[in-house]
């Protein structure tokens, strides 16, 4: 199987002057055993901060390749950061440690990758005016896919493809509340058409995110 959702991003990606997005490569453990995931659930193995198009032309190749020999999917920030608000929070972050420092805490190459790669994920390093949610649907359901995209309208950007379902991405205009109805309406309006196995499977298997990583690219 492999997902290519770069020609679907295309529809998001919009690369401004002092801004970038991150892109990942993320070994999950559900792909199978792989001795470079460390943790229980996934590990970040690499990153690349892409700023324009021509650097992703370049790189995409080179992330593609590394995610074939690894194992990883790709991954990428759907809210694009900027550049300046990266650089004063980190700086904060590194003065807040060099505190700790003071009274004893050793600084080492692994924190200060960890505040870097921590930073360039936040919140509150996003850009204005692009910022995104992603209803994460984790079951292969066209008809829930559907739903959700005609339910959302023209605050719809794009649909990624997933190994186990869907990353539907749309405008933050989209209110949380209107996620909890989306939802709570299909259900109170086929309840009595649907099976209870079903309804559960619906509540455990979607979800609202923001600030989320959507998925670029992924071969096994």
């Amino acid at each position: 199987m492999i997902i290519d959702n770069l020609t679907t991003l295309l529809k998001l990606i919009d690369f401004e002057e002092g801004d970038y997005y991150k892109f990942e490569a993320i070994i999950r453990s559900k792909d199978g055993l792989n001795p470079l995931c460390t943790n229980p659930n996934s590990t970040s193995i690499k990153y690349w901060l892409i700023s324009n198009w021509n650097e992703l032309d370049k790189l995409y190749p080179v992330m593609q390749e590394f995610c074939n020999i690894t194992g990883a999917r790709l991954y990428m920030t759907l809210d694009r950061k900027n550049i300046t608000k990266t650089f004063i929070n980190t700086s904060k972050n590194l003065f807040d440690t060099l505190t700790e420092m003071m009274y004893g805490s050793k600084f080492s190459i692994h924190k200060l990758n960890k505040i870097i790669a921590s930073e360039t994920s936040k919140k509150d390093n996003s850009a204005k005016n692009c910022r995104t949610w992603m209803i994460d649907i984790d079951i292969d359901d066209e008809y829930i896919k559907r739903l959700t995209e005609e339910y959302l309208e023209d605050l719809h950007i794009c649909t990624l493809k997933t190994p186990n379902g869907y990353h539907v991405i749309s405008d933050k205009k989209f209110g949380a509340d209107r996620f909890i109805d989306l939802y709570t309406t299909f259900l109170s309006n086929h309840k009595d058409n649907l099976s209870e196995d079903y309804i559960n499977t619906i509540i455990q298997n979607v979800s609202l995110k923001e600030n989320a990583l959507g998925l670029v690219y992924y071969k096994n």
